[in-house]
């Protein structure tokens, strides 16, 4: 697994930022194991994410430094637990905003999500300025996306046969409006230290 984060530190440029994301579902047999092996590679690494907040709490507590990114909606009453572990929330829409902010009005690390497309999570991509507004005093660090549509190439130049259909026009219309937005937010002045997709 380290030798895997070697490899792809040396092939990526120095403002690519490294992500690994765990999964304790798919991590056998638990999630510290996988923390545990990867903690230590602070300059290579920089960020975990995992799909719930107990995975980040476990994260932290096993004693990860990297920042954690938390991949799907969170109830808005873990927003306190968000700022006391460090953890970085997916914003999803502006009534979770809202909603969270009466829990924590501190400051906070949270990753817009916008759905450009796959229909299964995210802001509107014609809501995200006003969520990116709304946020206030929280720190906008991240946009995101989720693409629908993504084969995997071999490092032989063949296709993932597990992508039963690839519709590239279709990818190619996510990313134009996942850019869109980011024009957008950049034309007021909102400008995410991260943009990834997924």
């Amino acid at each position: 697994m380290v030798a895997s984060l070697n490899q792809v530190a040396q092939k990526v440029d120095e403002w690519i930022r490294i992500c690994v994301t765990l999964k304790s579902k798919f991590c056998v047999p638990n999630i510290d194991l996988y923390a545990s092996c990867l903690k230590d590679e602070s300059s290579k690494l920089s960020y975990f994410a995992v799909s719930s907040i107990e995975d980040g709490i476990r994260l932290r507590l096993e004693g990860v430094t990297q920042r954690i990114l938390l991949l799907y909606a969170q109830a808005s009453t873990f927003s306190p637990l968000c700022a006391q572990y460090g953890l970085e929330p997916a914003v999803h829409s502006a009534s979770w905003v809202a909603d969270s902010k009466r829990y924590h009005s501190g400051p906070l690390r949270v990753h817009l999500w916008v759905d450009t497309g796959l229909g299964r999570e995210g802001a509107l991509p014609a809501d995200a300025a006003s969520i990116a507004v709304a946020l206030g005093r929280w720190e906008l660090v991240g946009l995101a996306t989720h693409l629908g549509s993504v084969p995997y190439v071999y490092p032989d130049g063949s296709l993932d046969q597990t992508v039963k259909a690839f519709f590239p026009d279709f990818t190619d219309s996510q990313l134009g409006r996942f850019e869109a937005v980011r024009e957008t937010l950049s034309g007021i002045g909102i400008r995410p230290e991260l943009c990834h997709v997924a």
